[in-house]
């Protein structure tokens, strides 16, 4: 449905242990979106796979960040 959606649903389950115990449990994207279902929230498949690849993009620029130049007149 959205990134916020996908968001408030992380964040029920970072404040939920009944929540978290059920995610922990999930073996396949299809039963967490079964999941995110029955607490009312409304997640698709395509909102699991664009979390992943922005995930990847932020480690990816936190990995490639240039360190500056030091100054060689120290």
């Amino acid at each position: 449905m959205s990134k916020e959606e996908l968001s408030n649903f992380l964040y029920a389950a970072e404040h939920s242990y009944l929540l978290r115990r059920e995610l922990k449990d999930c073996q396949s994207d299809s039963m967490i979106l079964a999941l995110s279902k029955k607490y009312g929230y409304k997640l698709s498949q395509n909102d699991l796979i664009e979390n992943k690849v922005s995930d990847r993009i932020e480690e990816w620029f936190i990995k490639s960040r240039i360190k500056p130049i030091k100054s060689s007149s120290n």
